[in-house]
């Protein structure tokens, strides 16, 4: 009897245990779209939890606390993996790439006031090459954004290291004014793949951890700004600004070397339906990191859009309020950023000081920002951070109108340097926003 009673409990718990898959499988269905718009994939794919460098983890978390137990997403997956030396590897990558916004920045700054002598320029005529630079910028950010969501994160990247060196590269070569537009054209064109790398590297980062970690990477904005004012110190000191422009081109030089190492977004193969390579990518960065991957299965009952990469999707009434809040917010840091940058080339020269030493000091006002976003961003939340930011800026910039304020030795660059530090950990915030907000 006992036994007969055990195998009848046993029976009812299978019993149980199909009406439960039953159920599940048919709260999935209700997802499934009446014109076979979208694939459905219900069979959560296995993974094989090969081991890395022998080292453990722990998955006793509360992730098995959703009843659904041995089963993992890609960023749970991820958090149990977690950080080490894969993540170093692909910061530098990813990082130096995201630098070279900043390092065009100075460019424009220390170029402007030079090529207006080499080829008799008006100052109207100059500005045109921030205008094609920032173009490139913002058709290069639809279009290779766009790709990314089409054809994967990783090739963007390639495309984008390789793009740069060559084309930066080439226009320190020009021969006039409009071969010069056009090469940093296009160099602006492949900047736009910074905000690829940005993605991929928060693809691959643990969610607790994610914050600090692209604070982090995004430190190498801090590092493009220097170095570019460093380097424009030294040669146009020294040489003339075609060296400036063949030595800028040298860290992405470096890492386009290097470029092929950097493997797919787990997130994107799992959105693609390649299992099999996510899979593969994750043991990758387990065995990178001396770990190894959890047991269990990846969870990838989940809808598969064939049509990524429309612009139109973050304007659905789900995500339409707050999509125009924070593409306001950003458009307004940018005008504020760069702004305060090239007016405050225009500062340094009317008040007949240094122009690369006093630019060289106003942007060491990137500092700060890493190090107070590494502390604040998670503590003290996206939105009170970024509040906090736009109102130091108004005032430092609200300040810098006035011209008795702006002549009080170095009141001015340091009124600059203020602006400059919160409009980049304001910077920092929103793109972490937009990295967690949208799926």
């Amino acid at each position: 009897m006992g036994d007969q009673k055990q195998h009848i409990e046993l029976v009812a718990d299978n019993s149980d245990e199909d009406d439960e898959v039953n159920e599940h499988e048919e709260l999935i269905s209700d997802y499934a779209d009446k014109d076979n718009k979208h694939k459905l994939i219900k069979t959560p794919q296995k993974l094989d939890g090969l081991s890395g460098g022998g080292g453990n983890v722990d998955i006793t978390n509360p992730l098995n606390d959703s009843g659904i137990g041995g089963e993992y997403s890609v960023d749970e997956a991820i958090s149990l993996i977690g950080t080490g030396c894969f993540q170093f590897k692909l910061i530098l990558i990813t990082g130096l790439l995201w630098s070279t916004e900043a390092i065009e920045m100075i460019i424009i700054t220390i170029l402007q006031p030079v090529i207006i002598d080499i080829w008799n320029l008006d100052e109207l005529s100059s500005g045109t090459l921030a205008l094609c630079v920032y173009g490139g910028m913002l058709v290069g950010t639809f279009l290779l954004g766009t790709m990314s969501d089409r054809i994967g994160r990783r090739l963007i990247v390639i495309i984008a290291c390789i793009g740069y060196s060559l084309f930066s590269l080439l226009s320190a070569f020009s021969v006039n004014y409009e071969m010069l537009l056009i090469t940093r054209f296009i160099v602006g064109f492949f900047i736009g793949g910074a905000a690829v790398a940005f993605t991929l590297f928060a693809e691959f980062s643990p969610t607790r951890k994610r914050g600090r970690m692209l604070v982090i990477q995004q430190g190498f904005f801090c590092f493009g700004a220097l170095f570019s004012s460093l380097l424009g110190l030294v040669s146009m000191e020294y040489l003339n600004w075609r060296y400036y422009l063949m030595f800028s081109s040298v860290p992405i030089w470096c890492i386009s070397l290097f470029a092929g190492w950097v493997p797919e977004s787990p997130h994107y193969l799992m959105a693609t339906g390649k299992y099999d390579e996510c899979k593969e990518t994750l043991n990758r960065v387990a065995d990178s990191n001396g770990t190894s991957v959890p047991s269990g299965y990846l969870r990838s009952h989940i809808a598969l859009n064939q049509k990524r990469g429309r612009l139109r999707d973050v304007f659905t009434k789900k995500y339409r309020t707050t999509s125009i809040l924070v593409y306001t917010m950003l458009i307004t840091s940018v005008f504020s950023y760069f702004g305060l940058s090239f007016i405050g080339q225009r500062i340094f020269i009317d008040d007949d000081g240094d122009q690369y030493e006093e630019n060289l000091l106003s942007v060491l006002g990137e500092i700060p920002p890493i190090i107070i976003g590494y502390i604040v961003i998670d503590r003290m939340g996206r939105k009170t951070t970024l509040n906090i930011c736009f109102t130091i800026y108004s005032i430092a910039a609200f300040l810098l109108c006035f011209n008795a304020i702006r002549g009080v030795s170095m009141f001015g660059v340091s009124l600059i340097f203020i602006g400059r530090m919160f409009t980049s950990l304001a910077f920092m915030t929103q793109y972490i926003y937009f990295s967690e907000y949208y799926p």
